[in-house]
């Protein structure tokens, strides 16, 4: 398990899939290199564990799944919501807007970005389909709150000057758009499990590793922005 994330050379998106399937194997052996000393949910090991979706597109750079925006609202003008783009530029203050709405970062960083303007609202993350998957769409949202993110500080085992980072997102649903029309996800919530590559390529370096289904939509009461156990 010795192995460098960046020494893994291949054509440039089969390099990638087999980057984060590494990353994901490591992960799955030995969470502790992420989780460190936060505790350990018996859903975090099971969206590590799980089954690959089957409609994820990872066939080429620019059809990976990936985290797209933080929508938030300013506290000055909370009738109006503000979509940012979660990109290398941005990751930063992002990162800072989830903490400030309630999700966790271990560790967080003594630098870390501030971002007092903001109400976090909720998190997109752009989901491509794989062609041939029986969907009328090629892409779609699903979006959580802020209060059910945590980040987690990659391993020296990914990239010794950039290590990838995780993040768990929980209780994922659709947001308004194409995913409407597909019931399989619409009518389901997702745990979503990512990692930030650094791979300078990729505008939106969160890439998404796997996805877990955890029940039905509607099962979601006005408790599950906080509870994620």
């Amino acid at each position: 398990m010795a192995t460098n994330l960046t020494s893994l050379v291949w054509g440039h998106a089969e390099g990638i899939r087999r980057q984060l399937g590494y990353a994901q194997m490591l992960m799955g052996h030995n969470p502790g290199l992420w989780l460190g000393s936060s505790q350990i949910f018996p859903r975090d090991l099971q969206l590590i564990h799980a089954q690959p979706v089957e409609f994820l597109d990872k066939s080429q750079k620019e059809r990976f799944s990936h985290l797209r925006n933080l929508v938030y609202k300013k506290r000055d003008e909370e009738n109006t919501s503000v979509v940012l783009g979660w990109t290398r530029e941005s990751d930063g203050s992002c990162e800072a807007a989830v903490l400030q709405g309630g999700g966790t970062i271990h560790p967080q960083k003594e630098d870390s970005d501030e971002f007092n303007l903001c109400v976090g609202e909720k998190l997109q993350v752009q989901i491509n389909f794989l062609p041939g998957s029986g969907t009328p769409f090629d892409w779609g949202f699903l979006s959580c709150v802020p209060a059910k993110t945590r980040i987690f500080r990659g391993p020296s085992q990914t990239c010794k000057e950039d290590p990838w980072d995780a993040m768990i997102l929980y209780d994922c649903v659709v947001s308004p758009g194409a995913f409407h029309n597909v019931q399989r996800i619409a009518t389901r919530k997702w745990d979503i499990l990512l990692l930030k590559v650094c791979d300078k390529d990729f505008t939106h370096p969160w890439l998404v590793v796997n996805m877990r289904d955890t029940g039905a939509a509607e099962q979601l009461g006005p408790e599950h922005e906080v509870s994620i156990q």
